[in-house]
């Protein structure tokens, strides 16, 4: 077992330990199943449970205990890039880097009527950035005129469906994003942390944290949903403390609150 796999291993829980040492062991290197194909190294991460369809598994995550009905590898990927509170930052890291190489944009390729598998990744990209910022609809993807024209001025492209855009490639793009944006904060300090709550249309109080670089950028950092809770001066001083050890209480300068709270 090499270095990295015990400390894998070191980190399970006890109660799974005897149940996740094989799995642990298969990560180097993965064996070919039996249809042929190699088995994702993610899943070196996850309980397997087979389901009744052969080469499908149900997943549950060694560190959070996340289940999944049916586990997809681009799924649990992003799970442990993103999504998982208890897995190690060196783990974590493997896993951003990876979907990082997925979405890294390639202007210098030249086009030509194949379309390669990173053309078509970047212009998955863009696509996916001019549906979020411009607010379209994610059903737009399938509507007759927009493949019509998407078919007329790049016939090699092949869109994505609507269940693809807002799930994958958002996730991708959001672990991106946010890959981007902590490269940031930790490279710059004199930060300014802003707090602003409001009601919305069905009366779930909101709160957003927005962190503000001295060059005048601005970070949507965090929403809180805090409509269960009463809303005092010691809660919001406990949000605002965990935001503050997530940044660094030596990176922050300033504070700025637009609301009310006894």
């Amino acid at each position: 077992m090499s270095i990295f796999s015990r400390q894998l291993y070191n980190n399970i829980p006890p109660k799974r330990k005897a149940v996740q040492l094989t799995l642990i062991e298969r990560s180097e290197p993965v064996p070919r199943s039996k249809g042929g194909c190699p088995q994702d190294p993610v899943w070196t991460h996850f309980i397997q449970t087979p389901l009744a369809i052969a080469g499908h598994f149900a997943a549950e995550c060694l560190y959070c205990g996340k289940k999944w009905p049916r586990g997809r590898p681009q799924d649990l990927q992003v799970h442990l890039a993103k999504d998982c509170l208890n897995v190690d930052d060196e783990i974590r890291r493997v896993f951003v880097r990876n979907i990082l190489r997925l979405c890294d944009d390639d202007d210098d390729i030249i086009d030509d009527e194949t379309l390669s598998k990173p053309r078509q990744d970047s212009m998955d990209q863009s696509l996916i950035k001019m549906f979020v910022c411009c607010g379209i609809p994610f059903s737009v993807v399938e509507h007759p005129f927009f493949i019509e024209m998407f078919k007329k001025a790049y016939p090699s492209y092949t869109l994505p469906s609507r269940d693809k855009l807002p799930g994958i490639m958002l996730s991708h793009l959001a672990v991106k994003i946010e890959d981007k944006i902590d490269t940031i904060f930790k490279n710059t300090t004199n930060l300014t942390l802003g707090l602003d709550g409001w009601t919305n249309p069905a009366g779930h109080s909101i709160y957003n944290f927005i962190i503000m670089t001295y060059d005048h950028r601005e970070f949507l950092y965090q929403l809180r949903d805090l409509s269960i809770v009463k809303h005092t001066a010691q809660l919001i001083a406990e949000e605002i403390e965990k935001v503050l050890k997530d940044i660094g209480p030596n990176k922050l300068q300033f504070f700025k609150m637009d609301f009310n709270c006894k």
